[in-house]
């Protein structure tokens, strides 16, 4: 996933379906732990912008959020611009809260050699294979997205000079390097709109293209859908719309004798509410702070 933008519950969007609502957090706690159980060898990712949406996010600085998401069985997330809402400094203390790892390597205190949040890439192990995934922010959605005085204590550095950094460090470490990133350029209009999806991913396309060594791309920001996987320089990218309406699905083969994806083949479905049973424990979840939210509206 990408974008969900603090869309806890499912909603009704006139474009996808009038009498059918879609999202929902737990819906995909539930698809997700379904594909967990079917294969072990799952892993969910998300590209950011988790904060931001309804008044559930902003009246508890993204905290709400958070707490949710502990419940999707996350195996990593990047931050994207609308984590920083509520300013830079209440970053890491919502980010603290996490059950899930979450990971960025270009941002960093004004002026310091410091991460505002120290956790540039993990490895993750699935059926043998050592994943490494890197978590990064583009350098022009980070300044042109975010109001000025929510960043004046933190920088994002040049994404491309720090992915080439990361991948060299993972190069002995990892055998397939997954990039979660949050980029893009926002506003683009084609003739084609939704449709145009390899337009409306361009950065992404370019950075691949740049930066050999990625072998999956997991993008966030323009809010656009990969109903098949891009590739560009051997890389794989995929999206998803945004605010939860729809989970993407990336199945791979990978081959260790040659060290490569062998094949891959991508799913994107819209998350109809009616055709998933809610997960339980994010559902009281869900429930215990739109209560807190009540009485702060109340």
């Amino acid at each position: 996933t990408n974008d969900l933008h603090a869309h806890l519950e499912p909603q009704t969007i006139p474009w996808i379906s009038k009498p059918r609502q879609v999202g929902g957090f737990a819906n995909i706690a539930t698809l997700v732990k379904q594909e967990k159980a079917a294969n072990p060898n799952t892993l969910y990712f998300d590209a950011g912008d988790y904060f931001t949406g309804p008044n559930i996010s902003s009246l508890t600085k993204g905290e709400a959020i958070i707490d949710v998401m502990n419940y999707l069985s996350l195996d990593a997330a990047c931050i994207g611009n609308h984590e920083f809402d509520h300013g830079w400094q209440n970053v890491p203390l919502q980010l603290e809260k996490a059950r899930f790892p979450v990971l960025n390597g270009n941002i960093f205190l004004k002026g310091k050699k410091k991460l505002l949040w120290n956790h540039p890439y993990k490895i993750i192990m699935a059926n043998g294979v050592r994943i490494g995934v890197i978590g990064l922010h583009g350098k022009f959605a980070f300044y042109d997205t975010i109001a000025d005085e929510m960043i004046q204590g933190v920088e994002a550095k040049d994404e491309e000079y720090y992915l080439k950094k990361y991948i060299k460090a993972l190069r002995k470490k990892a055998d397939l390097v997954v990039l979660l990133v949050h980029q893009g350029i926002p506003g683009r209009q084609s003739t084609t709109g939704r449709a145009d999806v390899a337009r409306n991913l361009q950065r992404d396309i370019e950075l691949a293209a740049k930066i050999p060594g990625i072998d999956i791309m997991i993008t966030g920001h323009a809010h656009q859908g990969t109903p098949q996987a891009l590739l560009s320089n051997g890389t794989i990218i995929v999206s998803t719309d945004a605010l939860g309406t729809e989970l993407g699905k990336l199945e791979l083969t990978y081959n260790p004798k040659t060290d490569k994806i062998s094949s891959h083949k991508n799913t994107l479905n819209y998350l109809f509410d009616d055709e998933v049973k809610d997960d339980s424990a994010t559902v009281a979840a869900i429930g215990k702070w739109k209560q807190k939210v009540k009485e702060i509206t109340d």
